[in-house]
């Protein structure tokens, strides 16, 4: 998957920060369960990434990552898309990178998904 290492209180946090935005209709116990149950709804909506999603990814051998975005010994990334064919048609545009780039104040990188290949496939 191609994304950014997060840390999951940030992907939460932010994401009920766009909610407030995106639906002020909803009541906050409402946009705290969206926020936590499906963080990348409101990151879709927000950057117009279609193929945007949260998932957990191997740590890469030999590098560092910050703690805070370690859970349960995996990394918790922000994909912009995975490495299926099917996703490659919902790739964003560079302008759209760019902007959720500055947000998380660092570039996208590859990913190998926790997940295996078939969880992909339906």
């Amino acid at each position: 998957m191609y994304g950014y290492c997060v840390s999951e209180k940030w992907l939460h946090e932010t994401a009920l920060d766009f909610l407030k935005t995106l639906h002020p209709e909803l009541r906050p116990c409402e946009a705290r369960s969206n926020a936590y149950t499906s963080p990348s709804y409101s990151f879709k909506k927000k950057f117009g990434i279609s193929s945007l999603g949260s998932g957990a990814a191997f740590p890469p051998p030999g590098q560092v990552v910050p703690a805070e975005c370690m859970c349960e010994g995996y990394v918790y990334v922000l994909y912009i898309c995975t490495d299926q064919p099917s996703n490659y048609r919902w790739r964003p545009t560079q302008k759209r990178v760019d902007k959720l780039s500055k947000l998380v104040g660092r570039e996208p990188r590859w990913w190998v998904d926790y997940l295996p290949t078939r969880f992909y496939k339906s």
